[in-house]
């Protein structure tokens, strides 16, 4: 059987370096089905978390989290109420800085304007995040997805339907 080789290397010596601008070099996925309930308004971490380590500071990572959510009411709500909330990423690399990703904040929610509810609302659905980040870094990064229910009296939850699981997924894309 012939050695394949890439551009006259041996599989051996193909390092990141020699690979085209838009190529995948690595992936990371992790699975959580953690059921975990954030109560109230204010972003906190979830279970879903995962690390990947650049091999270029020109790389960029393309983070993808799917997961099922849960936001309901603790009781009912008027015509004045809405019940939802937010998912966002955080990012934190080692022995550096931690950043939250505003804009890729989801906004899941439902509202009963003109209508009286009495008993608690529960709204179910399926969340997913697509992102590509640049952290500039040689050093191991970590996203972390949060979560918020949009009123101080809300439940915000994730993996609520029977645990299912939650996926986070991180590829390293080699840049320019």
């Amino acid at each position: 059987m012939a050695l394949t080789r890439i551009n006259n290397n041996s599989l051996s010596s193909v390092t990141a370096a020699g690979l085209p601008e838009g190529s995948v070099i690595q992936v990371v996925s992790e699975a959580d089905n953690t059921e975990t309930t954030k109560i109230g308004n204010g972003f906190a971490n979830t279970p879903l978390t995962a690390s990947i380590t650049p091999t270029s500071t020109s790389s960029k990572i393309l983070v993808l989290i799917t997961s099922p959510m849960q936001f309901k009411t603790n009781s009912g709500f008027d015509s004045r109420d809405e019940t939802g909330g937010s998912i966002r990423i955080e990012r934190a690399i080692s022995g550096g800085s931690t950043v939250t990703f505003a804009g890729a904040e989801y906004e899941i929610g439902a509202s009963a304007w003109g209508s009286s509810v009495s008993n608690p609302i529960r709204l179910e659905q399926h969340a997913n995040i697509q992102m590509v980040d640049s952290p500039s870094t040689t050093s191991q990064v970590t996203y972390t997805m949060q979560t918020s229910a949009r009123h101080s009296t809300a439940d915000a939850a994730i993996s609520s339907f029977g645990g299912e699981n939650s996926y986070i997924t991180l590829m390293e894309i080699a840049g320019a």
